[in-house]
């Protein structure tokens, strides 16, 4: 892919690696348009960008996936890039019942549902656009899940056999797909329930946001279209070289 010239869409751009992604691919000469949920996180990213552009959007609403698709094309028609980042994360023990279910729709809809209709309004579009490209942003946690985030990581890797397919059918198509699968990273994500799952005083590990965007940046620059995280990051490569059953009793430690 190409890291210059090009006119992105990055949902969930308020935030986290969404929002170091904007400042880093505005900085190399990309128009930018990010979207989220909330205003101010947004207007915040454009303060200290200026020249970032930005929509209010829920990705998981239908209403505002089709206003976004309509503003986003008829205001920057060269858009060729298309990055869906948005999510959010609760934790859930299961073993509670019903209860807790409360949100899940809305979850799933953030990470899976949201951003595969998201893309089938743009496909079309995208098709008669120059060096168009999907990139969806997955997660470690699709490949080797962690309790307590049974929904989140359920839905993230239905995201990843998603993007596999979608990769699949547009074969034929300019339209490249990009998948990233994020390790541990240092964002807001969820950040009440990593505190409670922290030892006290523990710093939480992971990737600083700012490093891993220029790492992805530099892979996708590489023509890479699956971008895991380096070896180095924590247990991640052997965890899904060695299987999904491996992969939970190191993370759980509890079967």
């Amino acid at each position: 892919m190409k890291i210059s010239g090009n006119t992105i869409l990055i949902t969930g751009g308020g935030t986290g690696i969404g929002k170091e992604l904007a400042l880093q691919l505005k900085a190399l000469g990309n128009e930018v348009i990010i979207c989220g949920r909330r205003e101010n996180r947004l207007i915040e990213v454009c303060e200290e960008s200026p020249g970032i552009h930005h929509i209010v959007c829920d990705v998981g609403s239908d209403a505002d996936r089709r206003r976004l698709f309509s503003e986003v094309t008829k205001s920057f028609p060269e858009i060729n890039v298309v990055v869906n980042n948005g999510a959010f994360q609760v934790d859930r023990n299961l073993a509670l019942g019903e209860e807790e279910l409360d949100g899940m729709e809305e979850e799933v809809a953030s990470i899976f549902t949201g951003p595969i209709r998201l893309n089938a309004l743009f496909i079309p579009f995208l098709m008669n656009q120059k060096d168009p490209v999907i990139v969806n942003v997955t997660s470690i946690l699709g490949f080797t899940p962690k309790a307590p985030m049974t929904v989140y990581c359920s839905a993230k890797a239905g995201f990843h056999l998603y993007s596999v397919m979608l990769r699949n059918d547009l074969l034929d198509t300019p339209i490249t797909v990009i998948e990233i699968v994020p390790p541990a990273v240092q964002t807001e994500l969820n950040l009440e329930g990593r505190k409670k799952r922290s030892k006290p005083g523990a710093a939480y590990p992971g990737l600083k946001v700012d490093f891993y965007a220029g790492y992805l940046i530099q892979e996708l620059e590489k023509g890479n279209l699956d971008i895991f995280c380096d070896a180095a990051t924590d247990l991640s490569i052997d965890e899904v070289k060695n299987g999904p059953r491996y992969a939970v009793e190191r993370r759980n430690l509890q079967l």
